[in-house]
């Protein structure tokens, strides 16, 4: 015989002491939906006037506006290096003494080359695959204010060139390449894949407005040699980082 369909049930309502908690947990969950509204938009109106609060001296900085002069003391691309940069899986070590960079406009008198300017260089051992040691190296000249005809990106292009030149003489301008879109104004690469005695090296030769920076990175060990891939993958972010510290804080 086939089995008999069992009747449906009546929907049950619900009553007593779970309809009272129900409709209380209904009722404050909705109010705490109210608030919270409320207060995410008084944060968010709040946030839109003043601005998200300073981490550190760098992030406290106004957001980017044209800007004609720049403070002495804010360009240090060494320094922007070791907060941005070289975290600890490649096991960075500084191999220079730390200090400010120089700003010919602290110094007395101001040197008469026709523009102020920041230098710097700076050196660190790296380990990007936590076995072989890496020298990388950074040296920079930033040229932020003209005082007289030549403007300062025209002045870089000079020296850029002229940096361009010497590493073509050097090694050779079979091992030019230009850089990626994303590193600076400009950007050569110079890449040498190495051999006993020499090793491989990689050099990125880059200008961003009224600076020009060099990147080198060589194996300490003799000989020693890096495929281009590899190196790139160490320079991008450098590269990339510098570019957005200058871009930030120099003049327009």
């Amino acid at each position: 015989m086939p089995e008999e369909k069992a009747a449906p049930k009546k929907k049950q309502g619900i009553h007593g002491w779970r309809a009272f908690f129900l409709m209380f947990g209904c009722g404050t969950t909705a109010a705490l939906l109210v608030i919270g509204v409320f207060v995410g938009s008084v944060r968010l109106l709040t946030d839109t006037v003043t601005g998200p609060a300073a981490s550190d001296e760098r992030s406290s900085l106004p957001s980017r506006e044209p800007r004609e002069s720049m403070k002495p003391g804010l360009l240090d691309l060494c320094g922007a290096m070791d907060d941005d940069v070289l975290k600890t899986g490649l096991y960075p070590r500084r191999q220079d003494e730390v200090s400010s960079p120089p700003d010919s406009a602290t110094l007395t008198p101001e040197p008469s080359s026709g523009f102020r300017t920041v230098e710097d260089e700076c050196s660190w051992l790296i380990s990007p695959d936590g076995l072989t040691d890496w020298r990388l190296e950074l040296s920079y000249e930033a040229y932020v204010e003209s005082y007289g005809d030549t403007p300062v990106r025209d002045r870089a292009k000079t020296v850029m060139k002229s940096i361009e030149e010497d590493y073509a003489s050097q090694y050779g301008s079979e091992y030019e390449s230009p850089g990626k879109s994303t590193w600076g104004d400009r950007a050569t690469v110079f890449y040498m894949p190495g051999g006993a005695p020499e090793g491989s090296e990689y050099s990125v030769i880059m200008r961003k407005k009224g600076v020009v920076c060099e990147l080198s990175y060589k194996p300490v060990e003799n000989g020693a040699e890096a495929d281009e891939e590899a190196f790139q993958a160490q320079a991008d972010p450098a590269a990339r980082a510098l570019s957005d510290e200058i871009h930030f804080l120099l003049p327009d």
